[in-house]
């Protein structure tokens, strides 16, 4: 639960089944089943924040019913969890937006008995699928700390997420990858918008103990490379804005890199801090963080901020 300003938001409420050992079943408000960056709790992320295209289109908690082995994989080497969710997260389907949402990951790990520079080795592949939607706004392509860098558009109709990751550990080492591709139907005049992105990450735990999820003490150091695109297949005017010469600006894609440098300090099992260094990239001159002017005014910028984050963690 959530509590900011007297104010109170349920996160989780479920009820997990355990009768068949690789097949719970679970009910309630819970994490979807498809990014291993959502799925793992903040307590085992090795950044500040998660990557951009995880911050701006996997789904969290929806309200819904599945069937999984998540945490319990099938003689140490198959993993599952497919269900069915509102597709609303916490609130509520209306009439609009009736159809549910069905969502599916799978995780192999292929060399389990193999050598042991190969035994920790995940790979997974990740699907939702909503048969009908009718938002005003899709989703809002953003980078982790929540700059908007492309306008929000209205959808209608199929709403398709895929996308695969891969998680390697082996001593003090680990390397982790992830892709997603969003592609959101609009009227029928209108061309599909697309929305994909990556990160590829890379950990080193200095202090030389190997890494696992749950490390209890030691220093990382942490590198992270990740690109977000959107594409509405056809230009149109930016919603609200003009240019400096009161024309409308005209967009149709917005692509941003980014560079993360972060050095994990962890205190205690449950106390960890975290600096990032990070450098971001935007190739769209009119959508960046300092292309605004005024309200309602954008003009052409060659914004690429650099920013210092830092994190003091405690988990009960």
């Amino acid at each position: 639960m959530n509590v900011d300003d007297g104010h109170a938001d349920l996160i989780y409420a479920y009820l997990n089944f355990q009768r068949f050992s690789q097949a719970h079943v679970r009910v309630g408000q819970f994490k979807e089943p498809f990014s291993y960056e959502v799925l793992y709790a903040e307590k085992h992320l090795d950044f500040v924040e998660r990557s951009n295209i995880a911050t701006s289109v996997a789904p969290a908690e929806d309200i819904g019913i599945m069937v999984h082995n998540l945490g319990r994989p099938y003689k140490s080497w198959f993993e599952y969890g497919v269900g069915v969710f509102n597709g609303e997260g916490s609130r509520l389907n209306d009439a609009r937006n009736a159809a549910m949402e069905f969502a599916a990951r799978t995780a192999i790990r292929p060399f389990v008995n193999g050598p042991g520079w190969t035994s920790k080795i995940a790979i997974a592949a990740n699907l939702t699928y909503s048969a009908e939607q009718h938002r005003d706004v899709g989703f809002r392509p953003r980078t982790s700390e929540g700059f908007e860098v492309f306008p929000t558009l209205a959808v209608d109709g199929r709403r398709v997420r895929t996308g695969g990751d891969i998680q390697w550990f082996y001593g003090p080492f680990s390397a982790k990858a992830q892709y997603i591709r969003v592609v959101e139907n609009r009227r029928s005049n209108q061309r599909d918008l697309i929305t994909d992105g990556w990160h590829v990450d890379a950990m080193w735990l200095l202090t030389g103990q190997d890494r696992t999820l749950n490390v209890a003490r030691g220093w990382e150091l942490a590198v992270r490379a990740e690109a977000l695109r959107v594409d509405a297949g056809e230009p149109f005017p930016v919603p609200d804005y003009i240019d400096e010469e009161g024309r409308a600006v005209l967009t149709q894609t917005a692509r941003t890199r980014s560079f993360t440098l972060g050095l994990n300090r962890y205190v205690a099992p449950n106390v960890k801090v975290q600096l990032n260094y990070q450098h971001t990239a935007f190739t769209n001159p009119f959508l960046t963080p300092t292309s605004r002017v005024g309200e309602h005014v954008l003009r052409p910028s060659d914004s690429s901020p650099h920013k210092l984050l830092v994190r003091l963690q405690l988990f009960i």
